[in-house]
């Protein structure tokens, strides 16, 4: 079995990562998979959408520290080119979280359009207690500089509401009334064509990166060269 499932329903596409029994811990298999949907779908008009999901109590605890990874900037490539195609890809791409976002998992939501997140789940980057420095650091563009500087420099976790705050989370529900809620999005997105969700969403990610922001987080992933990831 996949530890990434794939199901269509009408015009939504959802990817669930598929190991509860892991809250979710991400591998570079799991990234590829999600890659893969997203690019395969990129051009198919009948999509209006792509939902992000964890099964079970979780959406992502983050990296699996099981899985080998010799060299960092190698692995950011990789981690790196999924989250890229979460943003280059013309159809919304809204993550659902609960439980646990952290690491690897919250970089991953970071370029997705919409965030549907539940009033009780854990955002943040505890890897960096380790040592370890954000490979897609898409949060000050996205917030302001000191809450960004707070998020990275303390390691520190914070809820959904704050995360709501720092304009990270466009949708805060209760764990009652998540399905509720994505449905309704589900069903708003259902209802504007393809063809005004891509321009939109093209249109606004230009702005930002007329600024210099995907040269700037390609760049800090070279300074990661030859370093070894959670290396004792």
């Amino acid at each position: 079995m996949s530890d990434v499932t794939i199901a269509r329903q009408d015009s939504i596409v959802t990817l669930t990562f598929d190991r509860p029994e892991k809250l979710n811990a991400l591998t570079f298999s799991m990234y590829a998979t999600v890659q893969a949907e997203i690019e395969r779908v990129a051009h198919d008009s009948t999509v209006a959408a792509i939902f992000l999901r964890g099964a079970g109590r979780s959406f992502s605890a983050g990296w699996d520290r099981n899985e080998a990874v010799p060299d960092l900037a190698e692995a950011l490539r990789r981690t790196n080119a999924c989250r890229w195609a979460i943003w280059d890809s013309p159809h919304p791409v809204v993550a659902v979280t609960q439980g646990h976002c952290l690491g690897g998992a919250f970089e991953l939501v970071l370029p997705a359009d919409l965030v549907i997140s539940t009033d009780d789940c854990l955002f943040g980057i505890p890897e960096v207690a380790d040592g370890v420095a954000a490979g897609f650091n898409m949060l000050p563009w996205l917030t302001n500089h000191k809450k960004a500087k707070a998020c990275m420099l303390t390691a520190g976790m914070f809820g959904g509401r704050a995360a709501l705050e720092w304009d990270l989370v466009t949708h805060l529900t209760s764990a009652e009334h998540l399905e509720d809620t994505v449905t309704s999005v589900g069903e708003r997105l259902r209802h504007v064509g393809s063809s005004t969700l891509a321009a939109i969403k093209q249109d606004t990610n230009q702005v930002y990166e007329s600024l210099g922001m995907r040269e700037q987080i390609d760049r800090s992933v070279a300074r990661h060269d030859g370093v070894r990831f959670l290396d004792e």
